[in-house]
């Protein structure tokens, strides 16, 4: 099973439920997993041996309404949960040296951010995107975001399998993966050569460094004035990066910036704010490495900002670097 790109590895599916604050956030982990579900398979495709654990939350220890809805687990059964750290050496022996295979691209930095807060190691190599290969594949779009269960539609397969719990979700992964396996082994060197590009730019992504803290600050043009906010870091080695594109707003409030570390090549950098209850504003941003293509497009999109006028810019923001290091400007701040 995807004999391309596991070199011969076996195949665990994953999949990960999560719950969050409903007043409350902690920026060092703003979802917290309460069921880890995984299947391994064989050669072809056939499950033999499932994973199953529901966890008892540390931090948000209200089940969200809204969770609770879609996937049903109750706040008894969380209760009654195991500690996460028990059940992450589980699933490693369970896993055994496999390569993982997802659904999305949501549940590996989920999974970082709670094994990063419990202090323990990750031993996994970013998983193999099966949403990002079915899009590809079957519709020639690496971005387009199916639906689990839509795919199986899609695809005619008929399951009793229901929705919304982990270990079902890794079972209806499963009945797709031959089919995807089987085009996959179909494409010629330069279709292979694309997806694997894509493949490059995603893992990227999935090492990348995320942090989200909140500040004192009530509207978006003063968080970005603040040199804390804007500093870059290389996400390998931890030293500050120099501006090559300094921060812009690319649309939707949400920011890019390109830097160079002199060890470890261009970063990319993307950031986005959002109110909390009280009204002052979070910051989440992502730091990654990136490739010469992805520092080409962010430079494009920075000039094509910088052409517009700064009358029409309405309450985009801009930072620009002074000599005496980064200066950070709003446009119309409002």
């Amino acid at each position: 099973m995807f004999e391309r790109l596991t070199s011969g590895m076996s195949v665990v599916i994953l999949d990960l439920e999560w719950n969050q604050g409903t007043y409350y956030t902690n920026p060092r982990i703003p979802h917290e997993i309460i069921e880890i579900g995984a299947c391994r398979i064989d050669p072809e495709g056939k499950i033999v041996s499932r994973f199953s654990r529901i966890l008892k939350p540390r931090i948000y220890r209200q089940i969200d309404r809204h969770i609770q809805k879609v996937t049903g687990i109750t706040q008894e059964e969380l209760n009654r949960g195991q500690r996460f750290s028990d059940a992450w050496q589980e699933f490693i022996r369970f896993t055994d040296g496999a390569r993982l295979v997802t659904w999305g691209r949501d549940d590996f930095p989920v999974l970082k951010r709670n094994v990063e807060f419990i202090q323990a190691e990750m031993p996994f190599e970013p998983p193999i995107d099966a949403q990002l290969l079915f899009g590809y594949l079957f519709y020639n779009d690496c971005s387009r975001q199916m639906n689990l269960h839509s795919a199986l539609d899609e695809m005619k397969i008929t399951s009793e399998i229901p929705a919304h719990r982990a270990v079902y979700d890794a079972e209806a992964t499963a009945l797709l993966l031959p089919l995807i396996d089987e085009k996959l082994q179909q494409l010629d060197d330069s279709q292979m050569e694309v997806l694997e590009k894509v493949l490059d730019r995603e893992k990227r992504i999935a090492l990348a460094k995320l942090v989200t803290f909140p500040t004192s600050y009530m509207s978006y043009a003063e968080a970005i004035a603040d040199r804390r906010v804007t500093s870059f870091y290389c996400p390998v080695c931890g030293s500050r990066a120099h501006f090559a594109v300094p921060w812009f707003d690319a649309g939707k409030e949400k920011y890019e910036a390109v830097a160079r570390c002199h060890s470890h090549g261009y970063i990319q950098g993307n950031m986005h704010f959002k109110k909390s209850t009280k009204g002052n504003v979070v910051i989440s941003q992502r730091f990654s490495q990136a490739s010469e293509e992805q520092v080409r497009s962010v430079k494009n999109k920075y000039h094509a900002f910088k052409m517009i006028p700064e009358n029409k810019r309405h309450h985009r923001l801009e930072m620009r670097i002074s000599p005496s290091g980064p200066k950070n400007e709003a446009s119309n701040p409002g």
